[in-house]
């Protein structure tokens, strides 16, 4: 429908175009001019006429299509650049996201470890005399600290135990590659050995 109207405009302006030159002195010349012509001059004339009379409105509307054709690409391009930012930046967030939840705090060296635990587990009501933490191990790949350690405990009850692994594995975002627990038969508390792993932001040299 908009092609249609389109159109009409077109011809509407032709032919005001036309009726103007009609209207003109210098057209009156030509058509006296073209009176006096004679017969095979005139077809010859009409035939030129009829021919820019047709090739005038497809160049119009050949040069339209172009423009339209270029203009719709571009703001097709647009479209298809806004879109695809759009799904960078919410696949960003979203990448975000997940690395946060991954991700704990940085832990770069064995007595940031040996705090971060304690201080967690102190808070927990779990004496940390009975914790010990050793083959401390750090590696860094692609901006990741990944940190292995093993930790021992003893003399633990069962509810300290549970208390140990929502700190550690809950809050504190570590994760258990091995677990041993076992109960001591004269106490009967627990002890046992977890090897650790830890992944974090590796800090930037401006942190």
């Amino acid at each position: 429908m908009k092609s249609l109207n389109i159109m009409k405009n077109i011809d509407n302006s032709i032919l005001n175009i036309v009726d103007k030159i009609k209207a003109t002195t210098e057209f009156q010349k030509m058509t006296d001019k073209y009176n006096l012509l004679e017969d095979n001059h005139q077809n010859i004339f009409t035939a030129v006429l009829m021919i820019i009379t047709i090739t005038l409105p497809l160049l119009i509307v050949l040069i339209s299509y172009i423009f339209y054709s270029g203009v719709k690409t571009k703001v097709d391009l647009n479209e298809q650049m806004i879109e695809a930012a759009s799904s960078i930046i919410a696949k960003t967030r979203q990448l975000k996201i997940e690395t946060n939840d991954l991700l704990g705090r940085p832990i770069t060296t064995e007595s940031m470890l040996k705090n971060q635990i304690s201080s967690s587990l102190s808070s927990a009501g779990i004496n940390t005399s009975n914790i010990t933490i050793s083959q401390f191990n750090l590696f860094e790949n692609s901006g990741v600290n990944e940190v292995s350690a093993s930790l021992q405990f003893k003399g633990l009850s069962s509810q300290n135990v549970y208390s140990l692994f929502e700190k550690i594995f809950i809050q504190g975002r570590y994760k258990a590659r091995t677990i041993n627990i076992e109960k001591n038969a004269q106490s009967q508390l627990l002890e046992g050995l977890i090897e650790l792993s830890h992944y974090s932001k590796a800090p930037t040299q401006n942190e």
